[in-house]
């Protein structure tokens, strides 16, 4: 048993060999014809390679004075490409377009900065359709973000977004864009008015936030629109209850 475990250790090791000498030689390869230069002050110029362990290509393209300029192209380890980076001529901006691994686009958008700016769009897997959107200034969430029912490509949920943090509105919809749910956040906790519908359109919960906390009178309807119950909260603590008769 130990032999044979021994035999399954040294074939492994076999085969894992020339991959590692297939992706040594490759570098060495790539060094000698004009990839991965520096210059004099140590700054990147020219065509850059760089490989993973399996010798496949991890990214490529091109430096002017230690910055990327031009598209670059970055690979899974399976080979399949797995994004596009177009930087403009001083390196600062980018455009980018990232895809699954089975070749369906995954994003798109912007970076200045290295920093995700404006729109920037995320596609499903299976069939490319749009998923969700979101706003971006320097690098943070920055207005409206979207997600969407992906067959009928219309608004699911709706966030407010202020440098980062949940401000502002934030509603969610049924399927015919009616909405299921409304309130606000402000710094990040759920604070104002509260509604929350049925499918038909009836109301069915109201209430306020207040800081993250249920707070004052919510209210509670049936399916007829008919007030049903009654509740108080003081910062989140329920005070009282008053069930109605329907």
């Amino acid at each position: 048993m130990k032999n044979d475990k021994k035999k399954m250790i040294s074939t492994k090791r076999a085969l894992q060999l020339p991959l590692l000498m297939l992706a040594l030689l490759t570098q060495l390869a790539f060094g000698q014809t004009g990839y991965n230069k520096v210059d004099a002050s140590g700054m990147k110029q020219g065509q850059w390679l760089k490989m993973w362990n399996n010798g496949v290509v991890k990214y490529k393209g091109v430096f002017k004075n230690d910055k990327p300029v031009g598209a670059f192209n970055y690979y899974y380890p399976s080979g399949k490409l797995k994004s596009v980076m177009t930087f403009s001529e001083d390196g600062s901006k980018a455009h980018n377009i990232s895809y699954h691994e089975n070749g369906k686009k995954m994003a798109e958008g912007d970076f200045v900065n290295q920093k995700k700016v404006g729109v920037w769009k995320y596609f499903s897997d299976v069939d490319g359709k749009l998923v969700s959107e979101e706003n971006y200034k320097n690098g943070l969430l920055d207005g409206k973000s979207t997600t969407y029912y992906i067959d009928e490509g219309k608004p699911f949920e709706v966030t407010e977004y202020l440098k980062g943090i949940k401000n502002g509105e934030w509603v969610k919809y049924f399927m015919d864009e009616q909405i299921m749910t409304r309130t606000f956040y402000v710094n990040g906790k759920l604070d104002g008015d509260f509604v929350n519908y049925d499918p038909n359109g009836t109301l069915i919960v109201k209430g306020q936030y207040s800081e993250g906390e249920m707070d004052g009178t919510w209210l509670y309807y049936d399916e007829k629109g008919k007030l049903y119950r009654k509740e108080v909260y003081s910062k989140g603590a329920l005070v009282s209850t008053d069930d109605l008769d329907k």
